[in-house]
């Protein structure tokens, strides 16, 4: 762990960031007010995947990367946006839920839209469903300061407060697929304290629809480039090969060259991390290996059959699960609402599509983190490594994996080295 050794580098110092991502970004640009920053980004195009489509005749600048927030969870994201002048727009967060190809559902963005199915107007078990949804808002906040205590992961919750199995599977996961937009996430182990806090601070104890994402005006093109603009060098295209560190400084081997700094800031996700640290040592490997990330597919398209088969049941965000001998799910987010697109056709940004979509306009991998009591555990140890042999961690990974946690950690970090931005919120 970290040692009195371990020291800050002093102003104008040379530090290596590693990824342009949220994170990689914030700190490199924060950084370089008073150090020189090298950026080191693999990708040759810093706005990849914000992509012009066209469709019923009319041609959009689409983000596919960072497609909505939420502004109450959020208050340095969306303090950095307010300073690059990057305008959001607000759209209600409503969730439709299908099951088996339309054997059951739902979508809660009104009561005719609830009751989309008509014969749930007879069942029991969905009116179970929603006085046990109802029930868990009412006291989300409650449960939240129960389990600081209990340490409960969320399915020891669920089996102490009698919830139902059709509010299990029927609200809380497709709950948590739309907050993390990962369809697959491993809601049940994860730790009763993160979840409920973050479903406390995004407001959804109120009920859909109340909380509002926000997205950004013209994506990622409209603030990516200046806030890049705040790096003292940006390397695009230049992936990193290995790091190693040593007594004089920290060695970054990239195709082109080796080259040595004062401190690295590493903000690729931690499997990616353990495999450029080609001299990790026990206690870093011991938090790293623990940090796990499942892959999952990312596609762009205006196909329908990824939406609930009932138009009533659509909503911003659809949660699709085909049951089978192992239950596969799908998160398909309504852009043309999100970025208000005046369009006719549904335009979906897809998670893990139960089938392939028709003609997308763009797909990509993504690394989802994994959250079970040994990440949060690790995440613990990970915060007294910041610094240690002159390595610095930073990522949504560090914290619960959405767009604030990527904010906050470049923030820690640049506290670290002395620079504290005016704009952020505490």
């Amino acid at each position: 762990m970290r040692t009195q050794g371990d020291a800050v580098p002093g102003p104008g110092s040379r530090i290596a960031v590693i990824g342009a991502g949220l994170a990689g970004l914030v700190s490199a640009g924060l950084l370089s007010q008073r150090y020189r920053v090298t950026l080191f980004e693999a990708a040759a195009d810093l706005c990849r995947r914000t992509v012009d489509v066209t469709l019923d005749g009319q041609t959009w600048a689409v983000d596919a990367g960072l497609s909505r927030f939420s502004m109450t969870a959020s208050p340095n994201l969306t303090a950095l946006l307010d300073v690059l002048g990057a305008g959001t727009m607000g759209c209600p967060a409503t969730l439709g839920v299908s099951f088996d190809a339309g054997r059951h559902e739902w979508a809660d963005t009104g009561i005719d839209t609830l009751f989309a199915q008509r014969r749930n107007l007879l069942s029991p078990g969905f009116f179970g469903l929603l006085a046990d949804a109802r029930h868990f808002r009412r006291h989300a906040e409650e449960l939240r300061l129960d389990a600081i205590v209990t340490r409960f992961t969320m399915v020891q919750l669920l089996a102490r407060t009698r919830y139902g199995r059709a509010f299990r599977d029927g609200y809380l996961l497709p709950v948590a697929a739309m907050i993390w937009s990962d369809p697959a996430i491993d809601v049940l182990n994860m730790p009763a304290t993160m979840f409920l806090r973050v479903f406390v601070t995004h407001g959804l104890q109120r009920g859909f629809g109340r909380p509002v994402w926000r997205s950004v005006y013209g994506g990622g093109r409209s603030w990516l480039p200046k806030l890049a603009g705040q790096v003292g060098e940006l390397r695009m295209a230049t992936p990193v090969i290995a790091i190693r560190r040593e007594p004089l400084g920290v060695l970054v081997e990239t195709p082109h060259c080796v080259e040595r700094f004062d401190a690295v800031i590493m903000a690729a996700k931690a499997p990616v991390t353990r495999s450029l640290l080609a001299d990790a040592d026990p206690d870093e490997t011991a938090v790293l290996d623990v940090l796990r990330c499942r892959g999952g597919s990312v596609w762009l398209h205006a196909d329908r059959r990824l939406l609930p088969r009932r138009r009533k049941a659509w909503a911003v965000s659809n949660y699709l699960c085909r049951s089978a001998a192992v239950s596969s799910v799908c998160l398909s987010d309504r852009l043309d609402l999100l970025q208000h697109l005046t369009l006719k056709t549904p335009l979906l940004l897809t998670v893990d599509p139960l089938i392939e979509p028709d003609s997308p306009f763009l797909r990509f991998e993504r690394q989802f983190p994994v959250f079970d009591h040994d990440a949060t555990l690790a995440q613990a140890r990970l915060a007294q490594l910041q610094g240690h042999r002159a390595s610095w961690y930073a990522g949504a990974w560090t914290g619960d994996g959405l767009p604030e946690s990527a904010v906050t950690s470049a923030l820690a970090i640049a506290a670290d080295f002395g620079v504290s931005p005016a704009w952020e919120r505490r």
